[in-house]
């Protein structure tokens, strides 16, 4: 802008200045310290409840870094923000938790109940190998790939011979504690006939008047 001083005589002189409005003051940024959000829903890139002004113009927020950190049962992840102005004042950086939220049970699938022929010795091998994989049943999770499984077996219920039954409760746990359940029977059956291991065979006696008792 070109100022100019004259005098009575018409002298006159000019000067050139310049008015300069700047923004160094850097925006404001606000954010909450702590942030849920479901498991499944969770972005490692994300903003969470955090937002930016400016006295002087836009501002807006910058993701600078996400990073997984201990806490909540379902994973917690540090989220590290920056407010930057549209004359690039930038803001000091702030740092919030992450808490992923895991409100959902495993999903059960598959599994049956099985039954066995008796082989005379509890058939241990079978009803093992059928308790430790859960009776055949699988588990999903939301948020968790380690599901840990349990089952409240106590013994075989006897029903003739070395048969039996037994009702398990198999149950599917995530790292939050949720749980579903599924129940099945395992059974040992006896079908198969019994042998003969010596042959009879016919017998002749001669009468002894009193019936032969003794020799039937």
């Amino acid at each position: 802008m070109t100022f100019t001083a004259t005098d009575d005589c018409g002298n006159s002189n000019d000067i050139t200045l310049t008015f300069t409005i700047e923004d160094t003051t850097p925006p404001t940024l606000t954010a909450d310290n702590v942030h849920e959000v479901a498991c499944e829903d969770y972005d490692p890139e994300a903003i969470y409840s955090a937002s930016a002004s400016d006295m002087c113009g836009g501002a807006e927020v910058i993701l600078v870094s996400s990073s997984e950190a201990s806490g909540s049962c379902a994973g917690t992840y540090l989220h590290t923000y920056k407010a930057v102005d549209d004359c690039e004042n930038e803001s000091a950086e702030f740092q919030q938790t992450v808490n992923l939220i895991d409100n959902d049970a495993p999903v059960i699938t598959g599994g049956d109940d099985e039954t066995v022929e008796c082989d005379g010795a509890g058939n241990l091998a079978a009803l093992n190998a059928w308790l430790n994989s859960n009776a055949g049943a699988s588990a999903t999770d939301n948020c968790d790939d380690d599901i840990t499984w349990t089952n409240d077996f106590d013994a075989l219920s006897d029903d003739c011979g070395e048969t039996g039954s037994v009702t398990v409760t198999f149950t599917a746990e995530d790292h939050c504690e949720n749980t579903s359940d599924v129940t099945f029977t395992f059974t040992i059956e006896d079908t198969t006939n019994p042998s003969i291991d010596t042959e009879a065979s016919d017998e002749t006696v001669e009468c002894d008047g009193m019936g032969n008792s003794e020799a039937f």
